[in-house]
């Protein structure tokens, strides 16, 4: 079943991805969207598999309430094998600690990224998530390259000023 985005909740998405959101306090970014219903809420940000074990994704999770995944496109530690080139090709990656996270592709050909699980959602579930989410045309989930596209024209708006 393919969960279903609101608008609001991509604009969320688009907020906590704006350059601007660091001077904000994550309150304050939230508040617009107080009642909102969210599926999921995905991160250009490790989970946990974070060197401290609550990167950025669990850590929006838990202020949150949210069920959040982590989609960066760096890995969280070094990486000596990559998955095959067709898209949902993946190896689960494992921190010393027991927590695991995956090199997934999610665009065949292109490179990785690294989905790791944030709050509330493990870690087979978040890299399904990410491969429904993803359309092909981008290397992340569709709602990161839109919130991408969103904080580029908001930087750029601000520039024009």
């Amino acid at each position: 079943m393919k969960l279903k985005l609101k608008a609001s909740a991509l604009a969320l998405a688009a907020v906590l991805a704006a350059p601007q959101a660091q001077a904000w306090s994550l309150e304050e970014a939230a508040k617009p969207y107080a009642g909102t219903v969210v599926d999921v809420v995905f991160l250009d940000g490790h989970g946990v598999v974070h060197e401290r074990g609550l990167g950025l994704a669990s850590h929006i999770g838990v202020l949150l309430d949210v069920p959040t995944i982590g989609v960066p496109k760096t890995p969280f530690h070094a990486v000596t094998r990559e998955p095959g080139q067709s898209r949902g090709d993946r190896i689960i990656l494992t921190k010393e600690w027991g927590a695991a996270g995956a090199a997934v592709r999610l665009k065949a050909r292109s490179k990785p990224v690294y989905v790791s699980p944030g709050h509330r959602v493990d870690l087979d579930s978040a890299i399904q998530i990410a491969l429904e989410w993803t359309s092909g045309r981008h290397r992340v989930p569709e709602p990161l390259a839109r919130a991408h596209t969103y904080s580029v024209l908001a930087r750029n708006d601000g520039e024009a000023r």
